[in-house]
């Protein structure tokens, strides 16, 4: 029986992840939740689970910090970090305690995937912290890498290059060049869209507007998707003038 503790200080996002693996975990399993980093190193420590998955973003202590002590106090812990916080900075220092990272939102094969992989490894993944330092002090050095917020993409290609026993300083040039491109270039918009629809149907296949507004609502502001959303939304408005204007000539005597 594996045992998970999920740590977010969204109950929505929590039943998110709780839902996800009911539908997709093959083995037997059974979660405990914490609300905030703080609560979450307290259940740590009480139920020794298997895997963590952690927010970042949480009151009385963010995910960093939660992991750092989590760590200390078990070098084995395995974690997985959720959040919509992904600057390079913030992705390297997750890496540098040697926690996997999914940007929110994320796809349920994206995040059963991770979930396995963390499982799977014998002992948490190595990270290179030399290769992390140079990120982050890149990161620091430049505004656009700094503030850049990652796509799942570039994530993913941040942490094989950190992997490497010795990368080269080439090889870190590269990667905070590939660290600099918009997201949008690797998730168009309307696949972004897309994913949050299929996040928010139901069991009978219609979309729960509710919980689709509220996942949109962790959807950092200069994402593509809500670009998309603007552009359905005045195109709304556009047909409902249209068809009002055609109901109004048609009720002409």
């Amino acid at each position: 029986m594996k045992k998970i503790l999920l740590v977010d200080d969204a109950p929505f996002m929590r039943m998110m992840v709780n839902d996800i693996l009911a539908k997709n975990f093959a083995q037997p399993y059974v979660t405990v939740e914490a609300e905030d980093g703080e609560a979450g190193v307290a259940a740590f420590k009480e139920h020794a689970p298997d895997l963590v998955i952690l927010n970042i973003t949480m009151p009385k202590m963010d995910g960093i910090d939660a992991l750092r002590r989590i760590r200390a106090h078990d070098p084995a812990a395995r974690v997985l970090m959720l959040s919509a916080l992904a600057r390079a900075a913030v992705v390297a220092a997750a890496l540098m305690e040697g926690a996997r990272f999914v940007v929110k939102p994320f796809s349920p094969d994206k995040l059963m995937e991770e979930i396995n992989r963390v499982l799977e490894e014998e002992t948490p993944a190595f990270f290179n912290r030399e290769t992390l330092e140079a990120i982050i002090t890149a990161a620091h050095r430049n505004t656009d890498t700094h503030n850049q917020l990652l796509s799942q993409v570039q994530i993913d290609t941040l942490t094989r290059t950190a992997q490497q026993p010795n990368a080269t300083p080439a090889d870190i040039s590269n990667l905070v060049e590939i660290l600099q491109v918009s997201p949008s270039v690797f998730f168009p918009s309307a696949d972004g869209f897309a994913e949050q629809l299929h996040l928010s149907k139901s069991a009978d296949g219609t979309v729960n507007v509710d919980a689709l507004v509220e996942k949109l609502a962790t959807i950092p502001t200069n994402d593509p998707t809500l670009k998309t959303l603007e552009n359905l939304a005045s195109g709304q408005e556009k047909i409902i003038a249209l068809l009002e204007k055609l109901v109004a000539q048609e009720a002409r005597p």
